[in-house]
């Protein structure tokens, strides 16, 4: 899965969870980019007692937790080759080997990949594998149309949280089509949720609770 970052991968890859046979299963997001290079690999594949100093019992990792569900790899782009050929051969074998460990376990794991990087950054056998089902979302100023239902689902999603009934007027809303959201719906939900707050607190004033006008 291509995309900027904010276009709504992460949900996304839920959306395409939820839809399929494994959607009673479970789904485990992981972040590559905030893991350190040394923790991934047994992060992902779990280690045994003993395999490294802190190790003092034996933990399984994502794919282990994902098994029989879907397992999101997010900004696969920032993992180093030698994680990336390892990553390969896990999905060629249908297995993974705990770190300290010398037998392997069989998984049954479905994987999303994605990234907001050229794909010229991960490995060339990797990728090939990687990119048989490609997703490409579009940032937000390529599909403006989309601006205000979502800037709605906000509003309205913020009042259910807060308890607090909170409208849009429909052409202040329009007028958030004209910005760039570089930063895509990530950005824009931040917005609308900060326009919320600002509402809140007007009407605890003394005015009247009305988001984006």
């Amino acid at each position: 899965m291509l995309g900027e970052t904010g276009t709504g991968k992460t949900r996304t890859a839920k959306l395409i969870h939820s839809l399929s046979p494994r959607k009673n299963a479970p789904f485990i997001a992981v972040n590559c980019a905030g893991l350190a290079g040394s923790l991934i690999e047994s992060e992902l594949c779990g280690y045994e007692k003993g395999a490294f100093t802190g190790a003092i019992s034996s933990k399984q990792g994502k794919f282990e937790a994902a098994n029989g569900g879907t397992l999101f790899l997010d900004e696969i782009g920032e993992l180093e080759p030698n994680i990336q050929a390892k990553l390969l051969t896990v999905v060629e074998e249908k297995s993974i080997t705990r770190v300290g460990a010398n037998a392997s376990r069989p998984i049954n794991v479905r994987i999303i990949y994605a990234t907001h990087r050229d794909l010229s950054v991960v490995r060339e056998d990797f990728r090939y594998r990687i990119t048989a089902h490609s997703i490409h979302l579009k940032p937000l100023r390529e599909r403006v149309e989309g601006v205000i239902p979502l800037s709605q689902k906000f509003v309205q999603d913020f009042a259910k949280r807060s308890g607090v009934c909170i409208k849009a007027d429909p052409r202040d809303l329009k007028l958030l089509t004209s910005w760039l959201w570089r930063g895509n719906i990530r950005e824009l939900r931040n917005f609308v949720e900060k326009v919320c707050l600002d509402a809140i607190f007007t009407a605890s004033e003394g005015g009247k609770a009305t988001a984006l006008s």
